[in-house]
């Protein structure tokens, strides 16, 4: 009884596997794999699965390289709310999807780079531990301009 019914809700179909592409984006974490039954994702064909995007890195790394002095008002918020203040500095923020929304808006005047998180675990560890390597080598370059 139970081979039957597995067999009957293991096959996918086509306008499954459709459906199942058109919710994979590109630059979103997404996890399609863990959102749906085990025998469902056993069922996928190997290329299917080879063609599924990979998910990007942990943590972005933005910096503001034009100023939003002149730009909309809704701009202006959305590069304060990634708490950027100044020119060419960065931040260090977690890689969800309201960060990239915010990042597209305000993508003229912001320049993006990921920064592999090999593990998954301890991005917080990780984003101090960076920000703390920027601020010694900022006090580095202080020191070589005074010298």
């Amino acid at each position: 009884m139970s081979s039957t019914a597995t067999s009957a809700v293991s096959k996918i179909t086509p306008s499954f596997a459709q459906y199942l592409r058109r919710k994979i984006f590109k630059h979103v974490p997404h996890g399609i794999l863990t959102q749906y039954p085990e025998h469902i994702v056993r069922s996928l064909p190997e290329t299917f699965v080879k063609d599924l995007p990979v998910v990007p890195a942990g943590i972005v790394k933005i910096t503001l390289h034009k100023s939003p002095y002149h730009s909309d008002k809704e701009i202006q918020g959305t590069i304060a709310a990634l708490g950027l203040r100044k020119r060419y500095r960065s931040v260090f923020q977690k890689n969800t999807p309201e960060i990239r929304g915010m990042i597209h808006k305000a993508r003229t005047h912001l320049s993006v780079e990921e920064i592999n998180n090999i593990g998954g675990e301890g991005i917080d560890r990780e984003i101090f531990m960076v920000q703390k390597e920027m601020k010694q080598q900022q006090q580095q370059q202080r020191l070589r301009l005074v010298e």
